[in-house]
């Protein structure tokens, strides 16, 4: 019982601490509130706060978004799906709500597929010059791809690493990484490489991202075709610096543009894959439109040195 009454008076200062700051705090620094509570699993407080927004500001997409998120995680299906169909009114419509592990209680209800279709509605619309329906389907398996990555950054938060839960979700990326581009594959033979001229540049950054997560053999097997892409203006010059990287790692091998990290257990923050000639680093990013690696580390959350 005391136990119960200590957690009461924290949730009630957290709450008192909100509620005062709510008016002052810039937007992005409620963002990072918000994140902290879905974080703890707090959805019923995150869910509160986004109502005192929603109160101030009843047009803010991507806070409307966040109270379907936070309705589908309490398992209140009709207000998840309410507030998720005003978002996509409002803007919230770009197709990533298909990859929100926090909207997986949603996905057995038949009103998932009135919102899958609407969304596929919206990217038709938005790219009518193309081969809309290849390109949506290639958008469901990027989708399919970010979920459980995007899903693993919060499991990591809140069980860290290694876990359990993180080597139970790394095995669901593993699956779903090698489905995808067996299906990629097939869409390859039959198309050949999905240019910009069929499922536009955004569909054709989504394709290479598959071949990006992919195992080692379809990464070595589909490199020229990405440097052809590059060559047509399909996709970044950058594409070739980061598949290169992740060739090179997986084979053991030392980086030559530092786009890949690992997650340290000593440290507990990301670093940096073993680098080939570091001191020239930036020279080779620059030449491939990357950014200071210095920068690039500060994304990551930690600085880097040389």
């Amino acid at each position: 019982m005391d136990k119960l009454i200590v957690r009461i008076k924290q949730l009630f200062l957290i709450m008192i601490l909100i509620f005062s700051c709510i008016t002052s705090i810039r937007a992005q620094d409620e963002l990072e509130i918000a994140d902290s509570l879905r974080v703890i699993g707090n959805y019923n407080l995150e869910l509160k706060y986004h109502i005192l927004t929603y109160n101030r500001n009843p047009t803010n997409s991507e806070n409307i978004y966040n109270m379907a998120c936070c309705y589908a995680l309490l398992k209140n299906k009709d207000s998840a799906f309410y507030y998720l169909n005003r978002s996509i009114d409002l803007g919230q419509d770009d197709g990533w709500a298909l990859a929100d592990y926090d909207l997986l209680n949603l996905h057995q209800d038949y009103r998932w597929r009135e919102i899958e279709s609407r969304l596929e509605n919206i990217y038709k619309q938005k790219n009518p010059k193309t081969d809309t329906q290849l390109g949506w389907e290639i958008s469901k398996m990027f989708f399919e791809d970010q979920a459980p990555k995007l899903a693993s950054d919060n499991i990591m938060k809140k069980y860290g690493m290694p876990s359990p839960q993180m080597d139970s979700i790394d095995r669901v990326i593993a699956n779903i990484d090698s489905l995808n581009m067996l299906n990629l594959e097939r869409i390859f033979n039959k198309f050949g490489w999905t240019g910009k001229k069929l499922i536009g540049l955004e569909g054709a950054d989504r394709a290479f991202i598959i071949i990006l997560h992919a195992p080692l053999t379809y990464q070595k097997k589909y490199f020229e075709l990405v440097k052809v892409a590059v060559d047509k203006g399909d996709i970044e010059k950058k594409c070739i610096a980061y598949l290169t990287d992740k060739v090179l790692t997986k084979e053991g091998k030392k980086q030559l543009y530092g786009t890949q990290l690992k997650y340290s257990y000593q440290t507990k923050s990301h670093e940096f894959k073993p680098i080939e000639d570091e001191k020239t680093i930036n020279n080779r990013r620059k030449e491939y439109g990357l950014e200071p690696i210095e920068d690039y580390a500060k994304r990551f959350g930690f600085e880097y040195k040389r």
